[in-house]
């Protein structure tokens, strides 16, 4: 991809960073700060809208260039976890789009006052600072909103949040607050409608009395047990979600009854044991318990904490550790909140057990013991040094503790090391035992079996991090695994049963099976599933194994050309080029490597951007430096027709053509101005086509542009969904051999022929929704999807290939087909694949 964007370098671009001109200057005012937020948001919709996230925006890595516009470096320091640049989602290893915009909030934070997130409670709670009283109710609000704690409240895109600076710069209020309005005037014009009625009823001579008033209702605090969802049925024959817990699960546990509990980062619940549709919720959303309950806060209503760990303790308890050393727990039999001091004022709690009336905590590296009623923790006595990660009590009483330095257990209140390890990727992430009593031990790199002597058994699941495991009859084990879904051991065989055999995802973070035999996978991300565990495991034993497709594998798309290419040849829609002494790969005339945007002709000329200036050369010749292009946004896409002529799509500034010496703009007049240009192709007619992602104009509550537009040599034509094209957002167009244009956006994919379009069948799974498209031999057509493999489409339907098919990779960024029958594939972690096209047909 391209750097070239107005607001976003490669690295730093000379200039203050936000942290030093702050300091030297003060504040931002508001004008500034939204100023600001609005370029970098745009940066952000731009990044986003390529595929990729940011993961490090901070005061560090904001620079002002000469005007004073705001400029973002992609290569940045490391977000400083402990002073709360660091949202929840991204700590636990699942970042996404919404994480960056949590960044952006609270390097708005930081503008306007010069706090570091921390200090307003950030990210597990926000307490507006005295500095922003003096902004405007709709910048509050949006900082407020931006620094959201849990990920799935705060705005949807980044493009939406530059809309919203802009109309705050304006004294306009942000779309969170038009849409309450909106539901408020729906609600009212509801209730309107509701009393006129009434009013007809009464004038219409009925004189039936009104009903008695309903007694007051108790206030609902989020501790208070409540049934969520009426009885699913007892037993699942296929994995079933279960309603009501957040889908940040992070512990799945067993209590003694043989009921389960759900820990995720935001409450508790317990359900009966085969009843997954009913639950008790015994902890609340951190806001409303900060509210309600007399527990941990920041001393001025705020809560202190979310939840990281929790377990499940005597008499119906539970307990929670939380990010910043805070700890709660809940009594289900009186649904009351239990207090209990805080192990610190900072670190998360990795784990927690209950052992007669004590409650044990791992939290920045020591393990700590604490009786209720007491008034502070205390010391275990295990030796200094362990860095104590997991906690576990067995069912004959005994303290098992893991760390950095192995497995150490408790004897006669001294402790024993049982193992040693053997490095970073042996650090305990889970301590368990199994039906006869033998110890699991869950590290980054597999489960390990230990006697409770230190006896070691075996290790399997090597290179898997091991996060959770349960026990089952006729010696089955269900293991969990964060990043190779479930596992089941049986008569001494393992069959994993993770996202490629049918599981949703294969980001488990607790198992757990109830006494009625149903079997509980919470999922980080997705929520909590059900299963029968008998039906389970004979699925598991009968799922086909994940065999790869035939193909060869490779490290890099650049290693793969250089294997297979001929450099300065083509082969199909593969090509390979060395310039400078790199290694520059194309599929179907675009640059894939290295990251830009870039473009190879028919004839061999290449165009590539660099430095601020495209540069072209012809095959066999020297690079020729064009003219500084006009429009001032960053190229988004690149194009060489088959006249020579060069064609840029860019963000903001619609498509600029290179020819005869000369640049032309195609801007407001052709209705690509402010709408950014993800694709160009050029079809067998000599037609360029634009594929674009118009943004959506939230005053008006329309897109402002079309997405598809065709360039004939004189003017523009244009589609949209109003003609019949899936969705708003075009993320790719191709030219198909038969003289029609195939065209992707995130509502499917149509067919343009002259003037008329249709749609493309998809898998019976789902639509097409890819942001790549690759034609190949006898007319069909190959999707590529940013996380669900690929799609085949012909005459005879849709199917899709994903890791469950035996495909290297399920989240993927681009293909091409070459001369040979063969189809390139390239991971979105850079590695690639090649296969041959019929394997990809006939993968079931």
């Amino acid at each position: 991809m391209s750097f070239d964007h107005p607001h976003l370098h490669p690295g730093p671009p000379g200039g203050r960073t936000l942290r030093v001109r702050v300091a030297a200057d003060g504040p931002l005012s508001e004008t500034a700060a939204l100023r600001m937020g609005r370029e970098l948001a745009e940066a952000l919709s731009w990044l986003h809208a390529a595929g990729r996230r940011h993961g490090r925006l901070t005061p560090d890595s904001v620079f002002f260039d000469a005007q004073g516009r705001a400029v973002l470096a992609l290569e940045a320091p490391e977000p400083d976890a402990d002073k709360g640049w660091v949202p929840f989602e991204q700590g636990a290893g699942k970042a996404a789009p919404a994480s960056d915009l949590y960044q952006l909030g609270a390097t708005l934070l930081f503008a306007a006052s010069g706090r570091e997130p921390v200090s307003v409670g950030l990210p597990l709670a926000y307490r507006t600072p005295p500095e922003l009283a003096a902004y405007t109710a709709s910048g509050r609000e949006l900082v407020e909103w931006l620094v959201e704690p849990r990920w799935d409240r705060r705005p949807a895109d980044a493009a939406l949040v530059a809309a919203d600076t802009l109309a705050a710069s304006q004294g306009r209020p942000n779309s969170r607050r038009v849409r309450r309005t909106r539901s408020r005037a729906l609600v009212a014009g509801g209730l309107a409608v509701a009393l006129g009625g009434l009013g007809l009823g009464l004038f219409g001579g009925l004189r039936t009395p009104p009903p008695p008033a309903a007694p007051p209702t108790a206030p609902s605090f989020p501790d208070s047990p409540r049934r969520i969802a009426a009885p699913a049925p007892r037993v699942a024959l296929e994995w079933s979600r279960v309603t009501g817990p957040h889908p940040d699960v992070m512990r799945v546990s067993r209590d003694e009854n043989g009921d389960v509990v759900v820990f995720t980062k935001y409450e508790v619940t317990r359900f009966k044991a085969g009843i997954p549709g009913a639950g008790e919720k015994g902890l609340g959303d951190i806001i409303q318990v900060s509210k309600n309950l007399a527990g941990p806060s920041a001393g001025d209503g705020t809560a202190r904490l979310s939840f990281a760990v929790g377990t499940v303790g005597w008499g119906g308890r539970v307990w929670t550790g939380g990010w910043d050393g805070g700890a709660q727990g809940h009594a289900f039999a009186t649904g009351k909140f239990l207090a209990v001091p805080a192990l610190g004022d900072s670190g998360r709690v990795d784990d927690m057990a209950v052992r007669e009336g004590v409650l044990y905590a791992a939290h920045r590296g020591a393990l700590r013991a604490w009786r209720e009623g007491e008034p502070d923790w205390k010391p275990t006595g295990l030796p200094p040094g362990v860095g104590a990660s997991a906690v576990f009590v067995a069912r004959d009483g005994t303290l098992y503790a893991g760390g950095t330095r192995g497995v150490w257990r408790e004897k006669d209140g001294s402790w024993i090391q049982l193992w040693t390890g053997g490095g970073q990727n042996d650090e305990v992430r889970f301590l368990g035992e199994d039906a006869l009593g033998l110890v699991l031990v869950g590290t980054r790199d597999g489960l390990v079996t230990l006697r409770p002597n230190g006896d070691l058994l075996g290790r399997d699941l090597r290179g898997k991090v091991v996060t959770s495991a349960a026990d089952a009859p006729d010696g089955r084990l269900w293991v969990g695994t964060w990043d190779g879904g479930l596992h089941m051991r049986h008569a001494g065989k393992w069959f994993p049963f993770g996202y490629a055999q049918g599981l949703p995802d294969d980001t488990v973070s607790g198992v757990a099976l109830d006494r009625e035999g149903l079997l509980w996978v919470g999922l980080y991300g997705h929520g909590a599933y059900v299963r029968g565990e008998a039906e389970a495991a004979a699925a598991a034993r009968a799922a086909r194994p994940s065999s790869r497709l035939n193909g060869t594998a490779y490290s890099s798309v650049a290693d793969a050309a250089r294997r297979n290419l001929t450099e300065g040849r083509a082969n199909g829609g593969v090509a390979r080029l060395e310039l400078e002494g790199l290694d520059y790969v194309y599929f179907g005339g675009r640059q894939v490597a290295p990251p830009g945007v870039g473009a190879l002709g028919v004839d061999g000329t290449s165009a590539r951007h660099q430095n601020g200036l495209w540069l072209l050369r012809a095959a066999g010749g020297s690079d020729a430096a064009l003219p500084p292009m006009p429009g001032g946004s960053g190229p988004t896409a690149a194009l060489l027709d088959s006249r020579g002529r060069l064609w840029v799509g860019t963000d903001r500034s619609g498509v600029h053509v290179y020819s005869d010496g000369a640049w032309t703009t195609h801007g407001a007049e052709s209705g690509l101005d402010d709408n950014p240009v993800t694709a160009l192709t050029e079809d067998k007619s000599g037609r360029v086509w634009a594929a674009t992602s118009p943004f959506f104009d939230a005053k008006a509550g329309r897109y402002a542009r079309m997405n598809l537009h065709r360039f004939d040599g004189s003017g523009w034509r244009h589609w949209s969904p109003a003609e019949g094209l899936g969705y708003w957002s075009s993320r790719d167009v191709r030219a198909l051999p038969d003289g029609s244009v195939a065209v992707a956006t995130n509502g499917g994919i149509s067919i343009v022929d002259g003037d008329a379009l249709r749609s493309v069948p998809g898998p019976e799974d789902g639509g097409l929704r890819g942001t790549s498209l690759v034609p190949l031999q006898g007319g069909a057509l190959l999707c590529v999807h940013p996380d669900a493999g690929v799609s085949w489409s012909d005459k005879d339907g849709g199917r899709r290939v994903t890791s469950r098919n035996g495909l290297f990779a399920d989240s993927l960024d681009a293909a091409a087909a070459d001369g040979g029958g063969n189809v390139w594939l390239v991971a979105a972690d850079g590695r690639a694949f090649i296969a041959p096209a019929s394997a990809l047909r006939e993968a079931r």
